[in-house]
């Protein structure tokens, strides 16, 4: 899963800076996104995230309903 972190992210085997996108295994992305250290990048549902890609269709979606 590709996620952009939000925050850097180090462990004894990498490091992930923050505003970087990376590509990981879906349950650390998962954890990562839940927890407000990662925004998702693509479809995915997890309760309570929304990724940017939603928000900028919601976005569109209002701004040519209202004319």
């Amino acid at each position: 899963m590709r996620v952009r972190m939000k925050t850097t992210s180090a462990d004894p085997v990498s490091v992930r800076l923050a505003g970087k996108e990376y590509e990981m295994e879906d349950g650390e992305a998962r954890m990562l996104i839940r927890y407000g250290y990662a925004l998702p990048l693509g479809s995915l549902h997890i309760k309570g995230v929304e990724s940017r890609e939603s928000k900028n269709a919601r976005s569109a979606t209002r701004r040519t309903s209202k004319s």
